[in-house]
């Protein structure tokens, strides 16, 4: 992602990448929130992809 681009988690705030990578690092509700939803990219693109 670049530094430029804001993750914005409904009622949890906006998150810059710097930010987004600590919520995840510290193993935060956020930060499981952000793995979840990447999880969630690749499967689709894969199925996609495996078409």
């Amino acid at each position: 992602m670049p530094r430029t681009v804001t993750l914005n988690i409904g009622s949890h705030g906006s998150f810059t990448r710097d930010q987004s990578m600590e919520q995840v690092s510290g193993h935060t509700e956020i930060g499981e929130l952000i793995v979840q939803m990447q999880m969630s990219y690749l499967r689709s693109f894969k199925e996609r992809v495996n078409r």
